[in-house]
């Protein structure tokens, strides 16, 4: 009778064995002299091994992980997502905001000023889920992108004036607003699309680590800036123009859905309305599921070899995806983000009940390469299922506009060393061409 239960004893002593390692693993590799140990081996080990075998296995086109790719971006994307990894088990205290010496003019017509706390603007179930994590509003910076190095932030917005709202990438757990930062390649690249546009603005909203900031802290403060735009500055909500990308889209969509549920609520008069519209580029909309693989679509396993993936981000096994939802969900953990709409808008849990009826005109986009791809699409369902889609043909156009490249990657248009032009071009056409749209669709609402 005992026998009969070494063989479970035995499974269950191994897996707690690999559980304590992959922990001490997970906390040592964050701290000194264990991280430098670690950086200094998988600095080694890639340049003499594994970039050599990337470059091999990249020669042949019906081995790279997309027949249309390049030899150049089959290679590229196999270093960035090595070097995504290296920097997840080895990410410490996140670092949000820069010193106050910094403010002003940064040059290039970039401008960094302070956002006010909204203390009183937290209220509902924004304001339980800020106690539950220990949040509370406060000062956090702010980027003004001007179009042109002759252009001044504005004091007062103008009448009709327009402005695009950038949350940054990152999984809640990197990246900044600031120039330094990834997201300001995007910024620029929209900038330059819309005349109408001569300025926008990105908030430095705080970043989730294993000590500080879980949810809701950057909600609360894209809430903060937001409140800048409308109420310091004087835009007009429907002028303005909110960008997520990633964590990011996840952001834009969490913010605008507050906006909907509580403007005007008695206990937030000064709530301002819901913006004009939104870009949600490759939006990260399903933090509350685990495991990564089990999403993955036949189409995107079948494109994607076991030597070679064909995305950078949130993939199999992605150390970056567990790190950054542990550190972000914190103490609400991930049972309670998948039936929470603010969270995960594309979970699938049957309990998460949810609607996008007052949401704006909407652009999604999409990589056909990207591992987001399953919840994406069934993100751009829903909306559609409740705003329709903006069809050129038909008579009465809905407001969700999507469009998927073919053999793109996670938010291509924030990719470095001109990976994937073509898909960069492409999107950037098509956001032009929605601009165009939108500027139209203001005029007759």
């Amino acid at each position: 009778m005992v026998e009969s239960f070494i063989p479970e004893l035995t499974s269950m002593r191994q897996a707690l064995i690999r559980c304590f390692l992959l922990t001490f693993m997970a906390i040592s590799l964050r701290h000194q002299p264990y991280k430098a140990l670690y950086t200094t081996f998988e600095f080694v080990g890639t340049v003499l091994v594994k970039v050599p075998f990337w470059l091999l296995l990249s020669i042949p086109r019906s081995w790279r992980p997309r027949p249309s790719w390049s030899m150049k971006d089959s290679f590229l994307i196999q270093l960035l997502r090595h070097l995504v990894s290296v920097r997840a088990k080895t990410m410490s205290k996140a670092a949000s905001g820069y010193p106050a010496r910094q403010l002003g003019a940064l040059g290039e017509g970039v401008y960094c000023v302070w956002v006010t706390p909204i203390p009183k603007l937290v209220v509902g179930d924004l304001a339980v889920w800020s106690r539950t994590a220990s949040v509370s509003s406060i000062h956090v910076q702010g980027y003004w992108y001007c179009k042109s190095v002759n252009t001044t932030i504005p004091k007062r917005a103008l009448p009709g004036e327009k402005v695009l709202y950038s949350l940054h990438g990152g999984a809640y757990t990197y990246d900044t607003a600031h120039p330094s930062g990834l997201n300001a390649k995007v910024i620029r690249h929209l900038l330059n699309l819309d005349c109408s546009i001569n300025c926008a603005f990105a908030i430095d909203y705080r970043l989730s680590s294993e000590s500080s900031n879980p949810f809701p802290a950057a909600l609360v403060d894209a809430l903060a800036g937001y409140y800048h735009l409308v109420h310091t500055i004087g835009f007009n909500p429907s002028n303005i123009i909110i960008e997520g990308s990633a964590g990011g889209g996840n952001l834009a969509l969490a913010l605008t859905r507050y906006l909907i549920d509580y403007y005007g609520h008695s206990e937030a008069a000064d709530l301002p309305d819901v913006p004009g519209s939104l870009i949600l580029l490759s939006p990260w909309a399903d933090i509350g599921l685990a495991p990564v693989k089990a999403r993955l679509e036949p189409a995107t396993i079948n494109n994607t070899r076991s030597w070679l993936v064909s995305d950078y981000m949130f993939g199999p096994q992605c150390p970056m995806t567990s790190y950054s939802q542990h550190v972000f969900l914190g103490p609400h953990g991930t049972d309670v983000a998948a039936i929470n709409e603010y969270i995960s808008p594309s979970s699938r849990h049957p309990l998460l009940d949810l609607d996008f009826e007052d949401f704006p005109r909407t652009f999604i986009s999409a990589g056909a390469a990207e591992n987001l791809l399953p919840q994406i699409r069934l993100l751009k369902d829903r909306m559609v299922r409740d705003l329709g889609h903006d069809d050129k043909g038909s008579e009465k156009r809905g407001k969700v506009t999507y469009h998927e490249a073919p053999d793109a990657s996670h938010h291509c248009l924030a990719l470095p060393f001109a990976i994937q032009k073509d898909a960069q071009r492409e999107l950037l056409a098509a956001i032009s061409e929605w601009l165009v749209g939108s500027r139209r669709y203001v005029d007759l609402m």
